[in-house]
């Protein structure tokens, strides 16, 4: 099963319309595993733009690094997920529950092995 299968069997659930929106992007999705693997709850830009051009077919760190900051970082800084700097190009992790449960969901759905 793929996440758009997933997406398309809880897409019937209002309370979950915005959270799947927002999780619906592979580097929004992996901005909040990062963090969710890492000690620290903050990072620069780059750090970020490693992670994901490591894990993305998309290898192109300029295009990477504008999506974040144009897109990704913006959408989930107004689902108060992180708050981004860009003074200084810092970003720092509030955390949810709410996204943490969903992503868990949705990678136990998809790989029940794990």
């Amino acid at each position: 099963m793929d996440m758009c299968g997933w997406v398309e069997r809880k897409a019937h659930r209002a309370d979950l319309h915005q959270p799947l929106d927002t999780i619906n992007h592979c580097h929004r999705r992996a901005i909040i595993r990062y963090f969710e693997s890492q000690a620290e709850n903050s990072a620069v830009l780059e750090d970020l733009v490693t992670y994901i051009e490591k894990q993305s077919t998309d290898k192109d760190r300029q295009d990477i690094r504008i999506g974040l900051y144009h897109i990704h970082l913006p959408k989930l800084e107004a689902e108060g997920i992180l708050r981004y700097d860009s003074d200084d190009n810092t970003i720092r992790y509030n955390g949810s529950e709410r996204y943490r449960s969903l992503l868990n969901e949705l990678l136990e759905d998809i790989y029940p092995s794990r």
